[in-house]
């Protein structure tokens, strides 16, 4: 927790510094830091390295359904965004979807923790990733306030279906995230990269938590240095898909993400003991 806590202060420093410098750089990487991709490979991190590999999942599952539903809110509402952004950006303006997926990570692992420490590092993370995005005029304000709101109510409701619903509402709520994913790309004319890696990412997910109800692991057996092998060549391949499909059909993209996704999250399964564990 001390540690948890001098991070949180370095980490508020930083946000300090970055508003009273306003450093197009500063601010860049605090963009970086509400990227999708950078939570898809913290939740693989998570995953591998954290004590409990079902809270990982939990946290997967937030980020993955908060992107979802970001994809097809924006592409709904279709608003516009600023003029002359400092940094590439992709899609109508509401609501940010680095601002709620930051907020959907952050304060699902601090619902499920409850260690203020953590509480503390998720509100001055999830502030830096949203002031970034205004500050590079990549979002009206209004955007990031939608983006933060909307992403606090879904990490809400996956921290409540983890401690009241176990499985069935994470199943739940995964199938949401792939019914929206679909619909977006379908119906809203949303890029095929970004649903295509939802819509597959949700499906693993649902694989992954039924076979997990039927036979579980309490937690890693293997010794750390497997677990970081695995961890490694996980991020490698899911990387290495994402990159080399980017742009590619929706069957394409949506058929290598799936199966790099579903790699990653199955070596537990090959490694580890099968202890039932409720997710």
């Amino acid at each position: 927790m001390r540690l948890l806590l001098v991070l949180a202060i370095l980490v508020f420093v930083l946000l300090l510094a970055s508003v009273l410098v306003n450093s197009v750089e500063l601010w860049r990487l605090w963009s970086f830091i509400g990227d999708e991709e950078f939570y898809m490979a913290f939740s693989l991190l998570l995953f591998y390295l954290y004590p409990s590999p079902s809270t990982a999942l939990i946290v997967l599952l937030s980020v993955v359904l908060s992107g979802s539903i970001n994809v097809s809110l924006k592409y709904w509402l279709n608003t516009p965004r600023p003029p002359s952004p400092l940094v590439p950006v992709e899609g109508p303006g509401f609501p940010s979807g680095h601002a709620q997926v930051s907020t959907s990570f952050w304060f699902t692992i601090s619902w499920i923790r409850r260690d203020y420490a953590l509480f503390f590092l998720s509100v001055v993370t999830v502030a830096g990733v949203s002031l970034s995005r205004v500050y590079l005029n990549a979002h009206y304000p209004v955007d990031v306030l939608g983006g933060v709101l909307i992403g606090l109510f879904i990490s809400l409701i996956v921290s409540l279906s983890e401690r009241i619903a176990g499985y069935l509402g994470c199943r739940v709520l995964a199938t949401l995230s792939l019914v929206f994913s679909f619909t977006a790309f379908l119906i809203l004319s949303a890029p095929s990269d970004s649903c295509s890696v939802l819509a597959a990412a949700s499906l693993v997910l649902l694989l992954i938590f039924w076979v997990y109800e039927k036979r579980g692991f309490k937690s890693w057996a293997a010794s750390l240095r497997l677990r970081l092998i695995s961890l490694f060549f996980s991020l490698f391949v899911v990387f290495a898909l994402h990159t080399v499909t980017m742009g590619a059909l929706f069957t394409v993209r949506f058929s290598a993400v799936f199966a790099g996704v579903l790699l990653a999250l199955s070596f537990p399964l090959l490694c580890s003991s099968t202890s039932m564990v409720k997710c």
